[in-house]
């Protein structure tokens, strides 16, 4: 997949326990994942918009490749 893919999905945002954001997309056959910093500071940002482990936003997917999940 190349990034011009990538920017083309919408990300989701994810709270850690501790209630720090990190921005979350899935293109259907992997996850990205990255911390949400503040762009000035540079810290990350972290609030109590939704509880601890809770996903915020849709994590879009990209519809012309499944999830697959190998069998064990």
């Amino acid at each position: 997949m190349d990034a011009g893919s990538l920017s083309q999905l919408e990300a989701g945002i994810w709270i850690d326990p501790d209630g720090c954001h990190h921005w979350m997309i899935d293109d259907g056959l992997e996850g990205y994942w990255d911390l949400r910093r503040d762009p000035v500071s540079g810290l990350p940002v972290c609030t109590n918009v939704a509880p601890p482990n809770s996903i915020v936003g849709d994590i879009s997917r990209n519809p012309g490749i499944p999830d697959f999940t190998p069998g064990f």
